[in-house]
């Protein structure tokens, strides 16, 4: 375990289960993180007071680090914690991160990020046991981002700010089955396509082709009259169905403001085959 106080100056003895594992070197007094041969499970939890960024690689290949809090961490660079331990981390004053920050974690099982305004691709790439992910801030979702290639035991999303859903970005993610988003502006083309989600409540202004494909586990739909673009099959949920079951649509907002919705499909309705809807 190491700790760092609030003065780097305090550090005078690093022990390890009763035993000095420290030593003098040129560079001063140091850990056997700098001495040891990787992956020999030195370092298992770390806790900084007033460290304000972690550099690139700092505690890659730790692969026995399990525990981290850093309360005024602002910053964390190119796969800082890249095939560690880690099953949760505390990051309260987090606002940048880079590629490769948080990959390759087998054991860490839900995300909860505040005031991030943008992730990377592969950032948290590779994270298998992940079923919960929360953006409480206005987090940016790269276009190239495959939530299903990050998180495949995916089972919960949530944001409060996310103004765009990119296309494809959930696509694939079979076990994902509570979403809620809420000021999203667009929702890209076949954004949760073959998800399992059960309800939609989508306020989005912009509905992409194809962005509910299959998605066979719906069973009712809340819809804004903001929504000014729903692009074709963007409910076709039941694809390869001759009888699907009724789908419940709730409109809000009047009718006359749902004429002016632009609905690109060959119907005059988004709805799939079987539906039942409610203004």
């Amino acid at each position: 375990s190491c700790r760092i106080p609030p003065s780097c100056a305090d550090i005078y003895r690093l022990n390890f289960k009763g035993d000095n594992m420290g030593y003098f070197s040129p560079n001063g007094y140091v850990a056997p993180a700098y001495y040891d041969e990787p992956g020999a499970g030195f370092l298992k939890s770390f806790t900084a007071g007033t460290l304000t960024s972690i550099p690139d690689n700092a505690f890659k290949n730790c692969t026995a680090l399990s525990s981290v809090k850093c309360a005024s961490v602002k910053e964390i660079g190119k796969n800082a914690f890249n095939n560690t331990a880690l099953a949760e981390f505390d990051f309260p004053a987090l606002a940048v991160v880079s590629e490769g920050s948080f990959a390759n974690i087998p054991t860490l099982k839900s995300i909860s990020l505040v005031g991030i305004k943008e992730i990377y691709a592969d950032t948290f790439y590779n994270c298998n046991a992940v079923t919960s992910v929360i953006f409480s801030g206005p987090t940016k979702i790269p276009e190239s981002m495959s939530f299903d290639d990050c998180f495949p035991q995916l089972k919960s999303f949530k944001s409060s700010y996310t103004e765009e859903i990119p296309a494809y970005a959930f696509s694939g993610c079979s076990n994902l089955s509570s979403v809620t988003i809420k000021n999203v502006h667009t929702i890209g083309e076949e954004a949760f396509k073959d998800c399992a989600i059960v309800e939609v409540e989508c306020y989005a202004s912009s509905i992409g082709k194809n962005a509910f494909f299959n998605c066979k586990s719906i069973t009712s739909v809340e819809m804004s009259a903001k929504v000014s673009t729903v692009g074709a099959g963007a409910f076709n949920l039941y694809p390869y169905m001759e009888k699907p079951p009724v789908l419940k649509f709730n409109c809000i907002g009047d009718i006359n403001d749902w004429a002016q919705t632009q609905f690109e499909n060959e119907s005059s309705t988004p709805m799939c085959k079987n539906s039942e809807i409610t203004f």
